[in-house]
C-alpha cells in the first residue's frame, strides 16, 4: 500500500499535491500513533481570526455569519493577543445585571469588578475580549491537549507557534476525530 501510495504522489505534479488525510495516513506522512498523535495532525489550520481593534458589532456580525461562538484575537502582525466568545457578548447584553459582582474587601473585590464593568462599556474587540487565553503549539501531544482541555472545561484551545502567531485552533470535535481514527492508545 505504501509503495503504491509513494509511486501516485510520484507521478503526481507538486502543484496538485494537497494530500488528504486518508492519504496521508496510508502513507504516514506527519502521523504519529496513539499518544504520540501532535495536534498538527488535527487542528483546524484556516481559522477565523478577529483584529482587535474591530468593533464589536463588527465581530458579532463575522460570528453570526461564519456561524462559531468565538473566534481568536490578533494585532496587526497575527500574533495572538487574545480571544473573544458569545460569552463576552453577554456582558454587554446583561449590563448591570451580568453576575460576578465579588463581594469582600475593596482590594479583593476591585479587579473582578473593574473586568466585568470593562466587558459591559467595551466598544471594541480589544476592549471586551478575554486576554491571555490558553494556547498550545502544533507538537504539543493530542493526549496532553485532551487532558486540558478537560482540566479547563473549555471547548477549543487556540494553536500558536513559537512567537505567539495564530497557526490553528483543536476543538473537541478534533478530539472526537482522533477517536475515531482508531489511533487512540490508552496509555
Amino acid at each position: 500500500m505504501r509503495s503504491l501510495a509513494v509511486i501516485l504522489l510520484l507521478a503526481t505534479p507538486a502543484s496538485a499535491l494537497n494530500i488528504g488525510s486518508a492519504i496521508k495516513k496510508a502513507v504516514g506522512v506527519g502521523q504519529s500513533v496513539g499518544h504520540k498523535t501532535l495536534v498538527s495532525d488535527y487542528m483546524a489550520k484556516n481559522v477565523v481570526a478577529l483584529k482587535a481593534t474591530s468593533s464589536l458589532n463588527e465581530a458579532a456580525e463575522q460570528l453570526v455569519k461564519k456561524k462559531i461562538r468565538g473566534a481568536p484575537v490578533v494585532d496587526e502582525t497575527g500574533k495572538l493577543v487574545g480571544v473573544l466568545s458569545q460569552f463576552d457578548f453577554l456582558y454587554k447584553a446583561a449590563g448591570r445585571k451580568s453576575p460576578g459582582q465579588s463581594y469582600g474587601a475593596r482590594s479583593e473585590r476591585y479587579a473582578p469588578n473593574q473586568r466585568r464593568r470593562d466587558k459591559i462599556g467595551a466598544q471594541t474587540v480589544g476592549d471586551a475580549m478575554s486576554k491571555n487565553p490558553l494556547t498550545v503549539t502544533p507538537d504539543t501531544i493530542m493526549q496532553d491537549a485532551a487532558a486540558l482541555l478537560l482540566e479547563k472545561k473549555i471547548g477549543r484551545l487556540i494553536v500558536v507557534d513559537d512567537e505567539q502567531q495564530l497557526v490553528g485552533l483543536l476543538s473537541c470535535t478534533d478530539v472526537m476525530e482522533l477517536v475515531l481514527s482508531g489511533d487512540l492508545e490508552i496509555v
